[in-house]
């Protein structure tokens, strides 16, 4: 009994013993599995960090990482492209566009703008109304129409008032010494009477340019000025109240001429400049230049220019447009455009003929180009054969009527008779601003004065002389418009027919 105990002990001994190796070889399997899914998750990591295999690049939308990466890298790459090209439009737009506009500048804006206000001396002045120039100033200027004028004043309301730099033309004053009724006011504006307004067809875009300003005949009594009832026009003549703001003789209004004033003297005669400044009467008969004043609109703009004469305020060419003063190369020589018709330039030669002086006539002052002994058959023969591009020149109408009628003195009495020919002589109704011509025969005489012709002189006066006097000769030739082919009109660029 005792050893079947023993052995039944042992025995339970021995199953405790396998079933405790058992257990120990569970936890060690268990341990080693353990460290197994350490050792492939530690791998697992590992190789995560060293980078998958291609077929497991994988994004979350299903394509491989690089091709995301590349797709961004596009992206960032087009938008830094389209930055760049962008931002150079811009630039460039607002290079050549928006300079552009600022380009165009409101002339009253700049002249105050380049201005300081003085309160003595030469300068830019304050007035009651606006702004004036006094004195011998030099940033005044301003080319309009192929010409200079110097500004006078500028309103509160920034219109601008400008004179001539130069005579335009000489003319007698007229019959009467109302402003209103004489050859000046005439020439200047358009009534209803044809051939009137003749200044104004000498102008570009009036429309845009001008306003119409005020006038009265200024009247001088004791050095004390008075002035009439106020009126408008277009363009008138410099008044005395003008003048004498500005600082009379010692001014910019002074350049050396003589010139009409509108305006009268105590005994009621006309007054004019003379070439030192000082006012003087003159008769209705006697012939001086004519000095246009005219009124910018305060939305005229300006294109460039400082004011000065090398640089004056200048415009855009598509308005100014005038023709008028342009020059026009024909072979050797060079002519200014002084009158335009339908389908012709009216040119003059830009100087004297050289070596050209000679008389007008021995027995008649009409222009005929029959008679052997008068200046229009020597223009028509002898001149006319000399010129090399005489087969393009076209017959051209020149107005040859008597200035004086016998009822009246008005340069519309010219338009009553007329010749057709080829070669003719400046006219008073003419633009004429070449300064270096003097003392040269005009195409126009009056009835009563015999065999006295009319004669143009640099100074500014229209004077008479025997038909007889050897004068200087400037002619007058027409060419049709569309010959013109190149240039652009300027001294530097004159027109060319070839």
């Amino acid at each position: 009994m005792k050893k079947e105990e023993k052995d039944l002990t042992n025995s339970s001994l021995e199953t405790k013993k396998e079933m405790l190796k058992h257990e120990e070889s569970m936890k060690k399997n268990s341990k080693v599995e353990q460290n197994s899914k350490k050792k492939e998750k530690k791998k697992k990591n590992s190789s995560i960090a060293k980078g998958p295999k291609k077929e497991s690049k994988k994004t979350k939308r299903g394509y491989p990482k690089w091709q995301f990466i590349f797709n961004v890298c596009s992206l960032i790459f087009g938008l830094l492209i389209f930055a760049i090209l962008g931002g150079r439009c811009f630039y460039f737009y607002s290079k050549f566009n928006v300079k552009e506009t600022a380009e165009f500048k409101n002339l009253a804006t700049m002249i105050a703008s380049d201005n300081r206000v003085v309160n003595e001396g030469d300068g830019f002045y304050r007035g009651k109304d606006g702004y004036y120039f006094k004195g011998n100033v030099n940033n005044n200027y301003v080319r309009y129409a192929n010409r200079l004028f110097r500004i006078i004043e500028m309103d509160d309301d920034n219109r601008v008032t400008l004179i001539a730099d130069q005579n335009q033309t000489v003319m007698p004053w007229g019959d009467s010494v109302e402003y209103q009724n004489s050859n000046p006011y005439l020439y200047l504006n358009q009534t209803e009477t044809p051939k009137t307004g003749l200044f104004l067809d000498t102008l570009g875009s009036t429309g845009y340019f001008l306003d119409q300003l005020d006038w009265c005949q200024d009247t001088l009594v004791d050095g004390k000025i008075t002035c009439g009832k106020e009126q408008k026009a277009s363009a008138r003549l410099l008044t005395l109240n003008e003048y004498m703001r500005a600082g009379a003789e010692n001014s910019y209004l002074n350049n050396g001429t003589y010139s009409w004033l509108m305006g009268l003297d105590k005994t009621g005669s006309n007054i004019y400049l003379d070439d030192s400044g000082s006012i003087a009467s003159g008769d209705v008969s006697e012939g001086y230049g004519i000095r246009p004043v005219i009124s910018f609109k305060a939305s005229v703009e300006i294109t460039g220019g400082n004011g000065t004469k090398d640089d004056p305020y200048h415009f855009d060419a598509k308005r100014d447009n005038s023709v008028y003063n342009r020059y026009v190369q024909l072979g050797d020589h060079t002519w200014r455009i002084v009158s335009v018709d339908e389908n012709q330039y009216h040119l003059a030669l830009n100087g004297m003929i050289p070596d050209g002086a000679r008389t007008y006539s021995r027995y008649q002052l009409a222009f005929d180009t029959g008679n052997w002994y008068h200046i229009a058959r020597y223009l028509n023969q002898d001149l006319y054969s000399s010129l090399p591009y005489a087969g393009m020149l076209q017959d051209c109408t020149f107005y040859t009527g008597e200035l004086s009628n016998g009822t009246t003195t008005s340069y519309l009495n010219l338009y009553q008779n007329s010749v057709v020919t080829k070669v003719g002589l400046l006219s008073m109704t003419d633009l004429n601003l070449n300064e270096q011509l003097n003392n040269y025969f005009m195409l126009d005489h009056t009835k009563d004065a015999g065999e006295l012709v009319m004669v143009g002189t640099n100074e500014g006066r229209l004077m008479e002389d025997l038909m007889t006097a050897i004068k200087e000769v400037v002619p007058v030739i027409c060419i049709n418009k569309e010959s013109i082919t190149s240039g652009d009109g300027s001294s530097s660029q004159p027109y060319r027919t070839e």
